[in-house]
């Protein structure tokens, strides 16, 4: 009898753990962005990211934070920043989606963009530079990089999903990674 009423309490908790969790969760304030303002292809969440936020030279620069803070703290964003909220929102859309990291001839990754796999090809979205459809070396050309490769990287990742669509995961896993979405001190970016 022991054993039942315990299993019941687990399976209620679990119950309430992943439904509560999901009703409270970040993704329903994507989906409500992307109703409010209009949003249906990738180049209409690329022009609202664009017309909603910019790249300064002074900005919080908060690489862990979630989508959902980023768009509700921040009026600047960094080339990462920039292309994981519009990665969030294009898949919120069905969009398949990736970011490119392009590195020079020193081996170091000096700007991300966000592509997004649409009409049987990826297409190439550059936040900072207000590039769509461009070839990778437009987006190294517009900082003066000498492009040595794109490195792909997969977004979002399964940790990704959990995070925008757990309110009380998202909770425990940035306790235990130590990210706080508090804001850290401003610093001047050198550009």
């Amino acid at each position: 009898m022991k054993t039942r009423f315990a299993l019941l309490i687990i399976a209620i908790l679990l119950f309430v753990f992943v439904c509560l969790g999901y009703w409270m969760s970040d993704d329903k304030f994507y989906s409500a962005i992307i109703t409010k303002n209009n949003l249906h292809t990738p180049h209409d969440v690329f022009t609202w990211v664009n017309s909603e936020f910019s790249t300064k030279s002074y900005m919080y620069y908060h690489p862990n934070a979630s989508p959902r803070h980023l768009i509700e703290k921040h009026t600047g964003l960094w080339c990462d920043e920039g292309a994981i909220v519009m990665a969030t929102l294009d898949h919120k859309l069905g969009y398949e989606t990736r970011l490119i990291d392009l590195y020079g001839y020193d081996n170091i990754s000096h700007h991300t963009i966000l592509q997004v796999y649409e009409k049987d090809k990826w297409v190439n979205y550059d936040f900072t530079f207000k590039l769509n459809n461009q070839d990778l070396t437009k987006s190294s050309d517009s900082f003066n990089l000498k492009l040595k490769e794109g490195r792909v990287k997969k977004y979002p990742k399964f940790y990704n999903f959990v995070v925008n669509n757990n309110f009380f995961a998202q909770k425990i896993i940035f306790k235990i990674r130590g990210i706080s979405n508090t804001e850290p001190q401003s610093h001047k970016l050198n550009r």
